[in-house]
């Protein structure tokens, strides 16, 4: 079908508005998930076998070179800023994942969601706690972990990411990556 010149270029313009939307929209997205990540920090990350009632990890030390037989989980405290407080208190949710990377016939790749408000989002009274951590400390504190189990016996890395597969720094370091080997 042809179409006269005005029809064409009206069309045109419709088409570089709709792709200028959505670029803008793509980036506010995007600088809103940086801002969240970069306003959370890992302050502890263990490996462990057990997850108490009050979600803290066994206190035994389990090291790095462990049994293959018992349950394997991969404990994180998060700090969040006031920043992450207030993305989260809009989104009621902050992306961290547990990418698991191993080698059996090949390198596979599970990502595992552990992010603040994964199941459902945080209803009221979860926020306005955190808000009171916030006003009180000037940040908060979550606890999350992923847990492996049937695992055969090989090396397993993990690296703590966020929803666009950026990395988190841990403490000191600039890569939150842990590396633990099952033996049989």
């Amino acid at each position: 079908m042809w179409m006269r010149h005005e029809e064409c270029q009206g069309y045109s313009l419709k088409r570089w508005y709709l792709v200028g939307l959505f670029i803008v929209f793509s980036a506010a997205i995007q600088v809103n998930a940086v801002q969240a990540g970069s306003s959370l920090t890992i302050t502890d990350v263990r490996w462990t076998h057990e997850i108490s009632a009050s979600r803290e990890p066994a206190p035994e030390n389990i090291g790095t070179s462990v049994s293959s037989d018992k349950p394997l989980y991969l404990w994180v405290k998060l700090r969040g800023s006031a920043e992450a407080f207030e993305v989260l208190k809009t989104k009621r949710k902050l992306s961290v994942i547990h990418r698991w990377e191993y080698n059996y016939f090949g390198w596979k790749t599970e990502r595992i969601d552990i992010s603040i408000g994964r199941d459902q989002p945080l209803d009221d009274e979860t926020i306005q706690k955190l808000g009171y951590e916030i006003e009180a400390q000037g940040y908060f504190e979550w606890r999350t972990w992923s847990r492996k189990e049937n695992l055969s016996a090989h090396s397993y890395t993990v690296t703590i990411v966020d929803g666009f597969d950026e990395p988190f720094a841990c403490q000191a370091e600039p890569l939150c990556k842990m590396t633990i080997t099952l033996e049989p």
